[in-house]
């Protein structure tokens, strides 16, 4: 493996000089021959064909373990792209070598290779011969991009899939985990490209046994102006693949590198561009950028205005350079600067995002700075040595706090310099005095740069600000409110979903004062008859025109830089401080009513992160307490509920009692509480406590609110529910038996709530071995539901119930056919890490072992297992699917496989501020609409040997 050479092979008489190196990289399931060679008359094209017909041409092939890099970390891609550099850095040594042109040409992923190590050569100074002598690259079926990340992981998965017979899941997991790195390295690719020749080879027939396309046109093209494109008569397999010099494939090829050759001259760069001029303007604003127009023109001598000074670069016989700086405002074109012609070069820098649109050879978007960047200017600025590996290891969370942000690094090494803090002490400094740290300029800076870290930020809120006092301006307004909202929520992953929810919420809501005057002021408006999405956008518009949010995907994903999020929160007083944290709390609170279940994820950790940036009393003021108040303690108990960690069974504790001195143990709102606290209890094991609370409930329920009513009923079946869990199963049926009662009274049979007491009744008679009655019960609950509803999600439960009952009862192949069909919908609706969906996998797996099936089962006990391992399922969980996995391998003499160990208990597993939590470590964050219609317990051990209960 790595770099050999094809041509002229060894022991062969070598040419006088060569023109080119011709560098061939496969993909996934390859080879360095294989992947080439005709499979009809073993044609190895590279070393049998491309030399005769490219001359001068030296054929070097690269090769590496495919499956295994991409099966790993995006860092596996990484170190072998540096591989492929370092390689070529080696053959290429004299000083004619390292001057030779280079073409690439990639098969499939081996394009990503590619495309890593030149972004790589564009980085690092050792690889700049590579970096400035490579003419092209053809690209044989490399997936590019999809519509999303999602999308991307799943053209990457389809690659291994299609290229190799049965890809380890592993890789396919790997594929679509850093589907999102992979995809942001073809944007960095892109502006490396224009000083390239790109040929682009598509497929156009599908691989046998597949009806779809390996690697879509639109996925191979990177959509560049000098991109060449060209469809193959092949699917992605055979698509490099030539039984002879005729091939219409291989022609077009050959001429295509003969042509890059003969305009070689033209595209490696000038060694010595110079500029007759250079001229730097701060275009901040239009009158500023005038001024600086005017003075260049008197100092050229050509007039006294912008139109004279651009007429004279226009006019002139010499390349110049224009740098147009800090062109941040939005409100006018800075087109308007440009000189007409072709003889010079002009840069923008713009904290807008729009000006992209006037790129004629490409565009630079700068994030952060790169971990070890940042580490050295730190300690540069602080005047301390950067090669120091001690230092750097304490400089390196400095930085990351700072969010790599370079203006706030170099501030820190300025304090460090000064000796207003040291290394080692600053970050405690930091987090107690962020906000003076951060708006103060040291007086000896080491720049010129005149403005402070929050002060860059300021100038762009106070130009919105002047928008705003336009009363048209609507859009203005509206993004300033939305900006504090969002320094509350976490600074990743904001939606305008969620917004759109508590708009939808608040319109079912009466609308009393206290909670009329804390809430978003686009949600109060009801001024239209829907949400006003456009008006939603134009001030997300408004925001990023600035810089002071990054919109990004299909969806409009909002995100901030850290530090950015942390200086709209210091920017408020303690007044307005806690007004607007009442208000973003109450917001997010609204919008868990109605939110689908990713969403609903994504609130969740915003209220948790809001609540933990304020103070948890505030939700608790004594003074003016109002049922408002309280409904929105309801709405924030209700996202916890599910999902207990440290604060939830506090603040759920607190809320009941809260809501029991102000508005008695009787309100709507106390009931509902006691049912959440009861549901958090039972979720954190203590289910006496839990069932002692929901009997004391379920009574005050039905005397103040009346037996059929909705909250009362939910109480009742989460009671029968806690009783069975408990061993008490008598009481169990009872009580179900009775509130079926209740509810064929007064409810219609089509009604949720009476279909939900039915399949608890179910439950109870499979738990009593009347399974045939509770299959009927099941069934008919089934069909009722889909003739009445459109949805998967409210009948998945109760078939999930029917195939207990159908295990339970013995008829196995049912039950086994029944999970696999609701593991399919959930796997749908919610993805793997939903907790039915593990839970659907152990239970299919116990019914292959008792169809006498075990190998069968074991691959899919151990993807729960692993799965639930990284998601932080509960501990009694996991015991109970291990248990299930030792039972499949003890029968199973096909399999080998160990038991996966939990790493990091779910309590130890930290969320501090700052930090985004992974969909892994949401997964308990269930639909609202799942918990209204019925709820899901993970049995503690005992009587039913699945170890599940619905």
């Amino acid at each position: 493996m790595g770099l050999e050479i094809l041509y002229p092979q060894p022991g062969a008489t070598e040419p006088d000089s060569f023109n080119v190196d011709i560098i061939a990289v496969h993909g996934l399931n390859g080879d360095p021959i294989n992947t080439w060679k005709h499979s009809n008359n073993d044609h190895f094209w590279l070393r049998d064909s491309l030399p005769l017909d490219v001359g001068g041409a030296r054929v070097l092939n690269y090769g590496y373990n495919a499956d295994v890099v991409f099966g790993n970390t995006t860092a596996d891609v990484w170190d072998h792209a540096k591989g492929l550099l370092g390689s070529l850095i080696d053959e290429r040594e004299t000083d004619d070598e390292t001057k030779r042109p280079i073409i690439f040409i990639a098969h499939s992923l081996g394009g990503i290779i590619v495309k890593q190590a030149l972004v790589w050569a564009h980085r690092e100074p050792q690889y700049q011969t590579i970096r400035d002598h490579t003419l092209g690259i053809v690209f044989f079926g490399t997936p590019h991009q999809g519509s999303d990340k999602a999308n991307y992981g799943k053209i990457l998965a389809n690659v291994a899939t299609g290229v190799m017979h049965r890809p380890q899941s592993k890789l396919i997991s790997a594929l679509r985990n850093n589907s999102d790195t992979l995809m942001r390295l073809t944007s960095e690719f892109k502006f490396e490209a224009p000083k390239m020749k790109i040929i682009t080879f598509y497929e156009t027939k599908p691989i046998s046994g597949f009806s779809r396309l390996i690697v879509e046109k639109y996925s191979a093209l990177l959509e560049l102006e000098n991109e060449d494109s060209q469809l193959v008569n092949a699917n992605h397999r055979d698509m490099c693949k030539f039984d002879t010099q005729n091939d219409e494939t291989y022609k077009k090829l050959v001429k295509r590198v003969n042509r890059m050759l003969e305009g070689k001259d033209k595209s490696l760069p000038a060694p010595d561009s110079t500029f007759w001029g250079v001229f730097f303007v701060d275009t901040s604003s239009a009158d500023i950028a005038e001024q600086a127009f005017s003075k260049m023109a008197r100092a050229c001598k050509v007039g006294e205005n912008k139109e004279d000074f651009k007429r004279c670069l226009a006019n002139s016989p010499e390349p110049w350079l224009l740098i147009l700086d800090n062109a941040d405002d939005p409100s006018w074109d800075i087109s308007q600067f440009f000189p007409v012609g072709n003889r010079g070069t002009i840069i923008v820098t713009s904290r807008n995002p729009d000006c992209k649109c006037h790129a004629t050879v490409g565009s630079k978007e700068l994030h952060e700075m790169e971990g070890n960047e940042a580490t050295t200017l730190l300690l540069r600025s602080g005047d301390l040595p950067s090669e120091d590996e001690n230092l750097r290891g304490v400089a390196q969370p400095i930085v990351q706090t700072l969010g790599y942000l370079a203006l706030a690094v170099s501030h820190a090494g300025a304090s460090i310099r000064q000796r207003t803090c040291t290394l080692d002490g600053y970050l405690g400094i930091y987090e107690r005095h962020r906000k003076k740290l951060l708006s103060s300029q040291p007086v000896q800076a080491a720049t010129d740069y005149k403005y402070t870290v929050y002060t860059t930020w300021e100038i762009s809120v106070d130009s919105i600000k002047e928008l705003a006092k336009n009363p048209t301006e609507m859009a203005a307004a509206n993004a300033l409110e939305l900006l504090i909202i969002f320094g509350f929520c976490h600074f990743d992953d904001i939606t305008e979903g969620m917004f759109r929810s508590a708009w939808d919420s608040f319109g079912r809501t009466e609308s009393h004062a206290w909670r009329v005057s804390n809430l978003l002021g686009m949600i109060r408006d009801r001024q239209l008859p829907s949400w006003d999405s456009l008006g939603f956008n134009q001030a997300i518009q408004i925001l990023s025109s600035y810089s002071l949010i990054h919109v990004s995907g299909p969806d409009n994903r909002i995100s901030l830089h850290p530090l950015v999020h942390s200086w709209i929160r210091d920017s408020l007083n303690q007044e307005v401080h806690l007004k607007w944290w009442t208000i973003t709390v109450s917001t997010l609170a609204m919008a868990a009513d109605s939110l689908p279940y990713h969403l609903y994820r994504q609130l969740n950790v915003h209220l948790r992160h809001c609540i933990g940036v304020g103070q948890v009393d505030d939700l608790f003021i004594e003074d003016d307490v109002s049922s408002d108040r309280v409904a929105i303690l309801c709405q924030i108990s209700s996202t916890y509920q599910d999902h207990p960690f440290k604060d939830a069974l506090t603040i759920s504790e607190r809320a009941l009692e809260y809501s029991r001195k102000f508005l008695g143990d009787e309100c709507h709102y106390t009931c509902q509480l006691a049912l959440q606290l009861a549901t958090i209890l039972i979720h954190s094991s203590e289910y006496q406590k839990g069932v002692d609370l929901l009997q004391c409930t379920v009574d005050v329920s039905i005397r103040a609110l009346g037996p059929a009513d909705n909250l009362t009923l939910l109480i009742t079946n989460d009671l029968v529910m806690a009783y069975r869990i408990l061993g008490q199963k008598q009481e169990a049926l009872e009580l179900a038996e009775k509130c079926l009662a209740t509810c064929k009274k007064s409810l219609d049979e089509r009604d949720f709530r009476y279909l939900r007491a039915v399949e608890r009744v179910a439950i109870m008679y499979s738990d009593f071995g009347r399974h045939e009655e509770a299959v009927d019960l099941l069934k008919k609950v089934i069909a009722i539901t889909k003739e009445n509803l459109d949805e998967d999600d409210p009948v998945l439960q109760t078939e999930v119930c029917l195939g207990l009952a159908y295990s339970s009862s013995g008829q196995h192949q049912a039950a086994l056919e029944t999970f696999q069909n609701a593991q399919k919908k959930f796997l749908r609706l919610y993805g793997e890490y939903h907790p039915n969906t593990l839970q659907l996998m152990a239970l299919t797996a116990l019914e292959y072992l008792h169809l006498g099936q075990p190998e069968k089962g074991t691959p899919l006990a151990v993807k729960a297992l692993e799965v639930a391992s990284r998601a932080g399922v509960a501990d009694v969980s996991l015991e109970t699917w291990k248990k299930c996995l030792e039972r499949l391998l003890s029968q199973s003499a096909n399999v080998s496989t160990t038991v996966p160990e939990r790493i990091v208990k779910p309590q130890e597993q930290p969320h501090p501020q700052g930090e985004e939590i992974s969909i892994g470590k949401r997964w308990r964050l269930w639909p609202k609409n799942q918990r209204q219609i019925g709820r899901f317990y993970i049995q503690s051990n005992k009587s039913n040997k699945n170890a599940s209960l619905f």
